[in-house]
């Protein structure tokens, strides 16, 4: 019999893949986007790894209809001692996450 902690992560997993488009319903644009978050990830990480404690990279900005300017930005970042190898968890839930305890 599966465990609690598994079930959550199943749902948790279930719900954000209902969230998730298929790349042909993706535009060139936002596939170019996808594209270029692809190829910096890694180059962020290797950034972290050299000792930085934080990495970014600015992907684009627009104008939103109200004036205000918009920046997106891919960043890597090390949080204040709360893991020790940043890289190993990339996609991992953090022990005692809300979803543990979901189902």
């Amino acid at each position: 019999m599966p465990s609690l902690s598994n079930v959550g992560h199943a749902v948790h997993i279930y719900s954000h893949l209902a969230l998730v488009r298929e790349l042909v319903e993706l535009t060139v644009e936002q596939r170019r986007l996808l594209g270029a978050i692809a190829v910096r990830i890694p180059q962020l990480i290797e950034a972290i790894e050299e000792g930085t404690t934080t990495a970014s990279y600015k992907l684009g900005s627009r104008r939103l209809a109200d004036g205000r300017r918009l920046e997106l930005e891919l960043v890597a970042r090390v949080p204040d001692g709360k893991w020790h190898d940043v890289a190993n968890s990339w996609g991992q839930l953090p022990p005692q996450s809300p979803t543990d305890h979901e189902a």
